[in-house]
């Protein structure tokens, strides 16, 4: 989510962690950010009854990364920004990172949106 939605009557947020907490579902007077049937499908898929998700400052990191590595017209970019978001940490802890982001590339979720066909054919030979 790029900026915070709005809250009731146009009420503005600076931060999307200051708009969640206005909201009913944390105990505050607003109303979800989300209609009723969006929170509906979204907890029945995840289980969860907010989609909002605080992430460790390690995966906000990565999470631009990512999106790089992702994106083959970006790809290219993803090693450079990798360099500038770790540039002063320890250098065990970018190795660490590194590797966490391999193992997130290389995971069953990722790979199986990337490249249905595998899915389809570990499925088919009875394979997860």
């Amino acid at each position: 989510m790029p900026s915070p939605p709005p809250g009731g009557g146009g009420k503005t947020y600076e931060t999307v962690e200051a708009r969640c907490a206005a909201c009913e579902i944390h105990g505050g007077p607003e109303n979800p950010c989300r209609s009723e049937s969006y929170l509906e499908r979204f907890s029945k898929r995840t289980g969860r009854i907010c989609p909002y998700v605080e992430l460790e400052h390690a995966n906000v990191l990565l999470m631009d990364v990512v999106g790089l590595v992702l994106d083959e017209r970006l790809r290219g970019l993803a090693s450079d920004h990798f360099r500038d978001v770790t540039r002063g940490l320890d250098p065990h802890e970018r190795q660490r990172l590194r590797m966490r982001l391999a193992r997130s590339l290389a995971s069953a979720a990722v790979t199986d949106v990337l490249y249905p066909e595998q899915k389809k054919l570990r499925e088919r030979q009875g394979r997860r």
